[in-house]
């Protein structure tokens, strides 16, 4: 027991790693009667000794300061994420809205593709005479009009973009709903 008590008068003066080493030694048991102050002192030494220098007033200033630097950090990631357009769409629909917005897209660029191809709506009659006019009648010749088409539909169906993405916004909400009613129906 004699050397118990040395170990937690060391502890009384030294970090709290001698006193964990001395608490480890002790294995619970109690120390006599005479050394019963310096032990409960010694129990309540690691308390004030693990917070450092630094009182508890200077800890929580420093946590908030911490804590109003992270909102700062915050507020500009979420900046950053309420983007307008397409990526917002997206972020708030998911990929419902994705997949809608790319059936869009895909059908305008084929109805295009289709209405050129069949001459419901010829490029030929229109364009070729331009191109003639402005010495570039070699390449019209060197086109193929299958080819031909089919840039055309990608140009023009880029162009309805600013027509077909609010038409895809006003309509995803009912298409979502929608379509999760008849995946709800479908599952068995």
């Amino acid at each position: 027991m004699l050397a118990y008590g040395r170990l937690v008068s060391r502890s009384i003066r030294s970090p709290c790693r001698q006193l964990v080493t001395a608490t480890r030694q002790c294995k619970g048991r109690l120390p006599l009667s005479l050394e019963a102050s310096r032990c409960q002192s010694a129990w309540r030494w690691p308390i004030r000794c693990c917070s450092g220098s630094t009182s508890t007033e200077e800890r929580i200033a420093k946590l908030e300061t911490e804590v109003q630097s992270l909102k700062q950090k915050l507020t500009e990631v979420e900046k950053i994420a309420k983007r307008k357009g397409f990526i917002a769409a997206m972020m708030e629909y998911g990929a419902p809205f994705a997949l809608w917005y790319a059936f869009c897209w895909s059908g305008s660029l084929l109805g295009l593709y289709l209405l050129l191809e069949w001459e419901v709506v010829s490029w030929q009659k229109s364009l070729r005479p331009f191109f003639e006019s402005l010495g570039l009648d070699w390449y019209t010749e060197r086109i193929d009009s299958s080819t031909g088409n089919l840039v055309i539909a990608f140009m023009v169906n880029e162009l309805l973009e600013a027509v077909r993405f609010p038409l895809v916004l006003a309509t995803s909400g009912t298409i979502i709903r929608w379509s999760a009613r008849f995946r709800t129906a479908a599952k068995p």
